[in-house]
């Protein structure tokens, strides 16, 4: 008996999910059995996670011990040992930090801090692409511009280095925005 009910509530969970809005980026359970769960993670308390599925306001509990794994609709992913401690937590939203070159695209947006970044690469026997170390410079960037609540960077200037017998380098000059926060209604 009361594994129908629990095949009951499986089903009815399967078409929550599934006939759930998907505006909002979902956060997403792994269980320890090999299941996923598409849910709005609102609380990893000490011993348990609690959680309601996107379309319904109704609040779930599940025992952390439980949980492998909840990747956040914002990148953020936290890994869960077998004891429901949490052994690794990593974010990878900076990485669709946007990066423009036209002072437009920053228009009516805060400033949050210049930032400087100067990447050299190992060795001067390696041939490094300009291209590719200026990505790699953009990494940086992007995570810096991340930490502080940056929602995009404005590069102001780059410069690629290559003098004799030094290893190339690249100097990039920007600034992170992000929009103007409201208070009581007023920009």
């Amino acid at each position: 008996m009361r594994e129908l009910g629990i095949t009951i509530w499986a089903v009815m969970l399967a078409l929550a999910v599934l006939a759930a809005p998907k505006d909002k980026k979902s956060d997403l359970l792994k269980l320890r059995n090999g299941k996923s769960l598409e849910v709005v993670v609102l609380d990893l308390g000490n011993d348990s996670v609690h959680y309601r599925l996107p379309s319904l306001q109704k609040k779930y509990t599940i025992a952390r011990a439980e949980v492998s794994r909840v990747e956040y609709g914002d990148g953020t992913i936290v890994s869960l040992d077998k004891k429901g401690d949490v052994s690794k937590a990593t974010s990878v939203a900076w990485r669709e930090l946007p990066v423009t070159r036209e002072p437009k695209d920053v228009e009516g947006l805060i400033s949050v801090e210049k930032i400087d970044v100067t990447l050299t690469t190992g060795s001067n026997m390696l041939r490094t692409k300009s291209a590719d170390l200026e990505a790699s410079a953009f990494m940086q960037l992007r995570q810096q511009a991340f930490e502080k609540g940056a929602t995009i960077i404005l590069i102001k200037s780059t410069q690629f280095k290559t003098a004799y017998g030094e290893p190339p380098a690249i100097h990039i000059v920007g600034e992170s925005f992000r929009p103007v926060t409201k208070r009581n209604g007023k920009k």
